[in-house]
């Protein structure tokens, strides 16, 4: 019982990964290596989170993000004002992030993990609070 308690709690709040170099070593990721980690991650992908995945993923762009990276952030994929990025600002992972203008992102609401935990965060959200169409 308490395993099972423990591995869904450590799901939803995975611990944090250490940083590999210096931060003022820290160099942006690259398009190629980005690439590198969405691959890396669609095979560990549940059915569910891989239909999510073909639905909102974009080909990678750069987008403004002033307060964490002076050299932008990826974003992979768009849902409604919600994106998921790459944060290689901090400790390299992927985020949900916030955005009212496209190409600037204004918040973040999630700390970093993998792309298919914030699928997971995603599609939860989807089984939790859609009730249907409305009545007539």
């Amino acid at each position: 019982m308490f395993t099972l308690l423990r591995a869904a709690i450590s799901s939803l709040f995975p611990a944090r990964r250490e940083p590999q170099v210096d931060e003022g070593d820290r160099q942006p990721i690259s398009e190629e290596d980005l690439w590198g980690e969405i691959n890396d991650s669609c095979p560990r992908m549940s059915f569910e989170q891989r239909r999510l995945w073909d639905m909102v993923k974009i080909m990678p762009e750069k987008w403004a993000f002033d307060q964490k990276t002076s050299h932008g952030t990826w974003v992979v994929a768009i849902l409604g004002r919600t994106v998921i990025r790459y944060d290689d600002a901090d400790w390299g992972g992927f985020v949900l992030s916030l955005w009212t203008r496209h190409g600037v992102i204004d918040a973040d609401f999630s700390s970093e993990a993998s792309l298919e935990d914030k699928l997971q965060i995603m599609a939860s959200y989807f089984n939790t609070t859609f009730s249907g169409p409305p009545d007539k």
